[in-house]
């Protein structure tokens, strides 16, 4: 019976114990920052296969042309995005990190980046 009680406090004690080890070693405003920036890479790689599909029906060499052009325009909307993300967390508390990644993370789609 002793046995038994020790080992239920054991598993009790880890099941508290992890998401607190795991909630101080990562960063919310991080996690965060990164959900916006994947985001954006998302809907610029969602464009890129648009853009690319209506200009399929020009020719190899348009299609060529779309994809240097959008391959440009990623990169500079990734990088803007990251230099967004990482403003606008500098400013939040955690805790408002928290409740927005929670919100982006259940089917929010906040347009304030």
């Amino acid at each position: 019976m002793k046995f038994l009680l020790k080992t239920v406090l054991l598993v009790v004690v880890i099941l508290i114990a992890v998401p607190i080890v795991a909630y101080r070693s990562v960063k919310p405003c991080t996690m965060l920052k990164k959900e916006l920036v994947e985001r954006v890479e998302r809907r610029t790689k969602e464009a890129r296969a648009e853009v690319r599909e209506a200009v399929g029906d020009l020719g190899e060499n348009a299609g060529r042309v779309a994809d240097d052009i959008a391959e440009t325009v990623e990169g500079m909307a990734v990088g803007f995005a990251t230099g967004l993300a990482e403003a606008k967390v500098e400013r939040m508390s955690a805790r408002e990190c928290v409740s927005e990644l929670i919100d982006l993370k259940l089917g929010g789609d906040p347009d304030s980046l």
